[in-house]
């Protein structure tokens, strides 16, 4: 009786064990793909890392992550806090 105990708790230590390793190996920072304006697609590309293609006239198909580059604000002459802050509130609607 003792042996399968010992077997049943290894078994479960193993699942715990693969589970969080499984968890905290996942990309959580995962790239948003959308249809956006000239307007939208220009606060994305100026403050984001993103890739785009114009797919109508006035609309836009772009993947973007959405984590706010201090190095592209920069880049863009736009001031990185601001930025975030502008985001909060553009995202939040």
């Amino acid at each position: 009786m003792e042996s399968t105990s010992v077997g049943s708790i290894k078994i479960i230590i193993k699942m715990l064990l693969n589970s969080l390793l499984g968890r905290l190996g996942m990309n959580i920072h995962k790239p948003i793909t959308e249809i956006v304006d000239k307007e939208n697609l220009y606060l994305i590309a100026s403050t984001r890392e993103s890739n785009w293609k114009q797919i109508t006239e006035e609309d836009f198909l772009v993947t973007y992550y959405p984590e706010i580059s201090k190095v592209i604000c920069e880049s863009h002459d736009i001031d990185y806090f601001k930025a975030s802050y502008i985001t909060i509130l553009f995202f939040q609607n």
